[in-house]
């Protein structure tokens, strides 16, 4: 031990010493331009600031470490000006900044131009988070929501669509009807300018959460601009990224350093200590981002600390990022391994000026409890490439096909190809199911040009000779079916089966004699013969309801099938993974179950003691009675002390003529708050409601956000309950046939108290047991490899 900590000192003093990295091969050699702070460095200083103020101990080993010389500027009232040596253009940069906050407030502005009356002329940054747009482990970590911003800059977009777009007539393709007076506008002029003002000035933001990174901490700064991407890092960390259009504009001297513009006048506002900063017009690789922010081990370390363990996947699961969630799922499965791939989402679908971006995220497992996580299947490499579209797999002759479309009418660029001037069909190829090539020009171009969605689904013919491909949503059903015999070329088909079915996002499968059709609407049609047999025709069904969007089926090894969505806590696009299990009855009807490998892990449970509030209420947790005596009587009793994330299973004996009865959990005080699970036999409805009237949980405002399950038959006999509390959500899964997830991110129960009631009639609850839930085993990482 001893022995470690001399070395440990020993590194220390080569670094003090100068020993750090060489400077002829550091990045810094071919930077535009270097500013460290030992001296003046042809800066010019107003007021209270000063530069040359030593680093000692491990700030200045850290500083000669990345290249820096061990000396800082401290800004307590004053700025910098840099008037020369600096003009970036093109579609490549680096910024780089080592600076700190002793204040942990982060308010100021580190970097801008020296350009009075422009509001884009701040770089980087102080800002204020939006702390509904982050995640739920996120928010939990932060209370002031401060930031660091940095932000980008290009043409103004509207300059760079091509002129068809910016027309109101009526043969403009591109247009989009928004009132009853025929009037009609396109998605630029409408949409985008209103929700994503900044698309009109060609701004892009990308920010990192400074409670999460460390508010009074060095920090190691680093956007980079590839051209199809803009990262932010800190300390080699990506943070945040963002998909731009266009060169970098007016990134250029003059410089503030230390101060910013604010209302046509300079104010210096940042209280700190900035080391060095260097720009390059260039981006710098992964590895020269390494050895300017501490080394691959130091990296790893921030990682964690940044954003947390890395944890098991996928049910209730979204990406590492404070701001990266599931989009669409997109499940597929062969040769013995499920994967799962799914639209990576940053900030809702706000990315790119709200075109979305959605590269495609893809983790996979055998056994559907140890999972890997994979590279990107499908990235952003170009700029005019607006958005990964939902898409399907095909596995064939030793090689995958990825059909994927690029929404290329959501924002139309005048230096697109023209087949990106709409929605086509694409494809990528994999020899391993892992790495895609993707191919430059469309698979199957129809040029669909109008407001609305399409993506592609292909399927293989039930006698293997062929393949088909549904593109629901094209402008004529001619453009709806194709058939191939090689995945290569295709040609129109018809498919009278499937004429009325109106879904996108879709899935296929046979199971156990019957053939499934599933749509995005959580829809089913099953028939006895494959969809593409002319005599084919679906039965309709009920929607397998639950609280997801376009959940999509593939199967799993033995027999079984999973469905898997993401759900819908807000009116937002893209949250946490949901996967279910299919369940087949006898006569071909499904139903929807958890998988039980993705349970939650959870520990011993814990000791209730029964309370009682009012009504008849006899027994203890092993076999517990409430019976409500009168017409406005409930029946109620509870436990306290019970976590905040638990597994909750217990049986369910109903007495004749009960209704109105269930749990409440995380609630508070005598049943005067709480998230109520209600059965209603009567009604065959099982709701989520508010405690204590139990009034109905609001729909959500997207609509179609189901909080109660309708024709739940049995509910009058006894059957097995299953919850989840956790985080911000409760999910139930009844008597394995049935489900429900509700996710309320911003106003959830908090309470710790279990309540147990009743309003009409008399329930038994037996073999109650309550166990919390332990940590998630950690997801194996193979992204880098």
């Amino acid at each position: 031990m001893k022995q470690i900590i001399l070395l440990s000192e020993l590194l220390i003093i080569m670094m003090i010493a100068g020993c750090g990295p060489d400077k002829k091969s550091s990045p810094f050699r071919n930077a535009v331009k270097v500013w460290n702070f030992a001296d003046d460095a042809g800066l010019k200083a107003n007021g209270a600031v000063k530069m040359g103020v030593k680093l000692k101990g491990k700030d200045k080993a850290a500083s000669l470490a990345r290249g820096g010389d061990g000396y800082a500027a401290d800004f307590s009232g004053g700025w910098l000006v840099a008037d020369s040596g600096v003009k970036v253009k093109g579609k490549q940069m680096t910024l780089l900044m080592r600076a700190r906050d002793p204040g942990g407030n982060w308010k100021g502005t580190l970097l801008a131009r020296l350009s009075i009356g422009n509001p884009h002329a701040n770089l980087l940054y102080g800002s204020q988070l939006d702390l509904k747009k982050l995640g739920f482990r996120e928010r939990t970590r932060m209370k002031n929501g401060r930031s660091i911003e940095f932000l980008w800059q290009t043409d103004p977009l509207v300059k760079q669509a091509i002129p068809a777009f910016l027309s109101e007539s009526k043969d403009n393709p591109y247009r989009l009807s928004i009132d009853s007076l025929g009037r009609s506008k396109t998605w630029t002029q409408v949409i985008f300018p209103q929700l994503y003002p900044d698309l009109l000035d060609g701004v892009l933001r990308v920010a990192a959460p400074v409670e999460l990174i460390g508010p009074d901490s060095w920090h190691d700064i680093l956007v980079r601009f590839t051209g199809p991407r803009l990262e932010l890092l800190i300390d080699g960390v990506l943070v945040d990224e963002e998909y731009p259009h266009g060169e970098l504009r007016h990134f250029e001297s003059p410089f503030l350093i230390g101060a910013g513009i604010q209302n046509g006048m300079v104010k210096s506002d940042f209280r700190g200590l900035i080391d060095h900063i260097a720009i390059w017009n260039r981006a710098l690789s992964d590895s020269e981002i390494a050895e300017l922010s501490g080394g691959q081990e130091n990296i790893a370390m921030r990682r964690v600390e940044i954003e947390g363990e890395l944890v098991n996947v996928p049910q209730y699961w979204r990406p590492q990022g404070y701001n990266a969630f599931v989009g669409d799922p997109m499940p597929f499965f062969h040769d013995g391994t499920f994967h799962f791939f799914y639209l990576f989402d940053r900030k809702h679908h706000s990315q790119k000026w709200g075109v979305g971006g959605h590269p495609w995220g893809h983790v996979s497992s055998r056994d559907l409890v140890h999972w890997e996580n994979h590279p990107r299947a499908l990235d952003i490499t170009e700029q005019t490439e607006n958005c990964r579209g939902t898409g399907n797999f095909i596995f064939h002759n030793g090689k995958y096909y990825l059909y994927w479309i690029n929404h290329g009418r959501r924002l139309v660029l005048s230096d697109a190809p023209d087949h990106r001037l709409a929605d086509n069909i694409y494809v990528a190829t994999s020899t391993d199911g892992i790495h895609f090539e993707k191919q430059a020009e469309p698979w199957v171009r129809i040029d669909y040009l109008y407001p609305g969605d399409i993506n592609p689904f292909v399927w293989q013919a039930a006698s293997g000779d062929r393949f088909y491909m549904y593109i629901m949503g094209a402008p004529s059903r001619e453009n709806w079916y194709f058939e191939s015999d090689d995945l290569l070329t295709w040609r129109p088909a018809k498919i009278p089966a499937l004429d009325n079915i109106h879904g996108a996002c879709c899935s296929y499968h046979q199971w156990n004699g019957r053939f499934y059709w599933f749509d995005w609407n959580r829809g089913y049609r099953m028939s006895l013969t494959p969809v593409e047999d002319p005599g084919t025709k679906l039965s309709d069904f009920s929607a397998l309801t639950d609280s997801w969007a376009v959940p999509q089926v593939a199967p799993f090894s033995g027999n079984r099938m999973l469905m898997v969505g993401f759900t819908l806590p807000v009116a937002q696009y893209a949250s946490l993974a949901l996967f279910r299990e299919l369940v087949q009855n006898e006569d071909g009807t499904l139903g929807l179950k958890w998988p039980a490998e993705m349970i939650p892990v959870s520990g011993p449970p814990i000791s209730l003691k029964i309370q009682p509030i009012q009504g008849d209420v006899s027994g203890d947790a092993s076999s517990l009675r409430l019976s409500a005596g009168g017409q406005n009587t409930v029946a109620t009793c509870f436990s306290e002390k019970v976590p905040d994330n638990v597994r909750i299973t217990l049986r369910v004996v109903p007495e004749q003529g009960a209704s109105g009865f269930g749990l409440c959990v995380r609630g508070q005080g005598d049943y005067t708050s709480g998230k109520e699970l209600c059965f209603e036999p009567d009604k065959k409805r099982f709701r989520y409601a508010i405690a204590p009237d139990g009034s109905d949980v609001p729909q959500l405002p997207s609509g179609g956000v189901p909080t109660s399950l309708s024709d739940v038959m049995g509910l009058d006999r006894p059957f097995l309950l299953d919850v989840i509390v956790k985080d911000d959500f409760v999910d139930v899964c009844i008597d394995n046939r049935h489900t429900l997830f509700h996710h309320r991110p911003y106003d959830y129960a908090k309470g710790d108290r279990l309540f147990f009631f009743v309003r009409k009639g008399a329930v038994k609850f037996e073999e109650i047991s309550v166990r919390p839930l332990k940590y998630c085993k950690k997801l194996i990482n193979t992204s880098n490899k």
